[in-house]
């Protein structure tokens, strides 16, 4: 048993160097957008395997990657990945691993969206492109239930639609999935700390300001459909959130869990004891990563 302790604990801190090494770099004394975009993929390149196809698409001017698996697919239901990082970057090859493990688990399809990206674009052009495929795939299969699942920004992105489909009175999501959704761009909880941030082997305070601020242009950071944290959260779908304890964001996820029980909204968070931000897409050298991807499994699974 404590050689197999030992052995977890060699896995979780290499792969954590690895992040601060890459990541952390990136984020933690303002943003350095040389550095974040340097493992970008482009999802023309996205390819298929023995398990699943994917084709390029290009939809109202917005580039999709189509993943289908090979095995027959659930007639009625449909995803929409949203990529994560800060709204300056991705997609990255372990998002791209993990929706299609998605798609094999679930045997659901799912569009990969290259949406319109910070600082050379605002939240006007991401939320644009997200509305183009959501009214394709609407418009091609109107029967279909359709889950959005994203990971960070793209977790904020997939919940601040929500809300943009809300004020438009337009029919909203079945369900979401967002794997340590970014809230609040504005990182204006005062519980997120310096020792918040010393934990967080990924993200740094003053990268992610500057991120969220060229995200929102001239708009208020904490506008709802920037800072989904500060909008009317009834009526939104039924929703799972992912988060680990040593991340930054957990102070937010906490606050928004706690708000969500005043509103008709139907919210799960789980919390995941040590684990760091977006763990869930990461590989799954760590029981809990495997664990957190089999929750998300589950819940787009359940009826």
């Amino acid at each position: 048993m404590e050689m197999r302790n030992n052995a977890h604990k060699i896995r979780k801190k290499t792969l954590e160097n690895l992040l601060k090494l890459y990541s952390k770099a990136s984020y933690e004394h303002g943003l350095k957008l040389n550095l974040v975009r340097t493992a970008d993929i482009d999802i023309k390149d996205i390819k298929g395997n023995r398990l699943i196809k994917a084709a390029h698409m290009n939809i109202n001017n917005v580039d999709v990657s189509y993943i289908t698996p090979i095995e027959e697919t659930k007639k009625n239901e449909v995803l929409i990945y949203l990529h994560g990082g800060a709204y300056v970057s991705g997609p990255i090859k372990y998002q791209i691993r993990f929706i299609k493990k998605v798609v094999v688990k679930t045997l659901i399809p799912a569009y990969i969206v290259k949406y319109r990206r910070a600082p050379e674009f605002t939240y006007e052009q991401a939320l644009e492109d997200v509305m183009s495929i959501y009214q394709y795939v609407l418009h091609k299969n109107p029967h279909k239930k359709i889950t959005f699942i994203g990971d960070s920004a793209g977790g904020g992105l997939a919940l601040a639609f929500c809300l943009y489909l809300k004020n438009l009175e337009y029919p909203i999501p079945y369900k979401n999935v967002l794997i340590s959704p970014w809230l609040d761009v504005s990182m204006s909880n005062k519980k997120i700390n310096k020792k918040q941030g010393k934990n967080d082997v990924m993200l740094g305070m003053s990268g992610l300001i500057e991120a969220g601020k060229a995200y929102a242009g001239s708009t208020s950071t904490k506008n709802p459909l920037i800072s989904p944290m500060f909008g009317d959260l009834n009526g939104l779908p039924k929703t799972l959130i992912t988060v680990g304890t040593k991340e930054l964001l957990i102070h937010d996820c906490r606050l928004f869990k706690q708000m969500a029980k005043n509103q008709n909204f139907e919210l799960k968070v789980s919390e995941y004891v040590g684990m760091f931000h977006a763990f869930v897409v990461a590989p799954e050298v760590l029981p809990e990563i495997h664990e957190g991807f089999m929750e998300v499994i589950d819940f787009i699974n359940e009826n």
